[in-house]
């Protein structure tokens, strides 16, 4: 089975998004590339297929306070993790990046393109940081052992309203390794 790990969406609820891993690879052949002519369709019902997922995890998640309590311990298991990899990170992005918009849309305004490929040079230099710590924060044994309950467990509460998510999500993880093969990501 795919290794996993969870990203807080803007909603709060946390989403089933494959991590890339030795064992995976092993485990999971290359998977084939889909013909050019059935990309378009291939997006459309990946998109169609996360939509699905999503509304189900956040119907799930509304409904049931222990999955609300156990994604919390998990999110501040990451957060102190993230903390303690990168002592300076939180307070340099909340310094930084108002100020990074600001001064975009002054030099989009002036139309000084050398100072805004700048600033997103350093947007994109923080957020690499910042997923680099968060990867190495799940990737902690302890924190992905609470990542899997809290997926087990979400997951199981899922497959009790719909009996079909299983299926669902192996297509949608097919579909993701398929296109992402297509389109270059892997």
């Amino acid at each position: 089975m795919m290794r996993r790990f969870i990203l807080p969406a803007a909603a709060g609820v946390f989403l089933l998004a494959p991590s890339t891993s030795t064992a995976s690879a092993q485990e999971n052949p290359v998977p084939s590339v889909i013909p050019q002519d059935s990309v378009t369709l291939a997006l459309t019902r990946f998109q169609t297929l996360q939509q699905q997922v999503q509304a189900l995890q956040q119907e799930v998640m509304n409904a049931s306070p222990t999955l609300q309590e156990q994604q919390a311990a998990v999110s501040g298991m990451v957060e102190s993790a993230v903390a303690e990899i990168d002592p300076t990170l939180q307070s340099e992005m909340e310094a930084r990046m108002p100020s990074i918009q600001q001064e975009a849309q002054t030099a989009q305004a002036a139309g000084d393109t050398t100072r805004l490929q700048a600033l997103e040079a350093e947007f994109v230099a923080l957020r690499t940081r910042a997923e680099e710590a968060q990867q190495a924060a799940v990737d902690r044994p302890e924190i992905a052992a609470e990542i899997e309950s809290f997926e087990d467990s979400l997951r199981s509460e899922m497959a009790a309203r719909n009996p079909d998510i299983a299926d669902t999500l192996a297509e949608l993880e097919a579909l993701a390794g398929r296109l992402d093969a297509t389109l270059g990501g892997g």
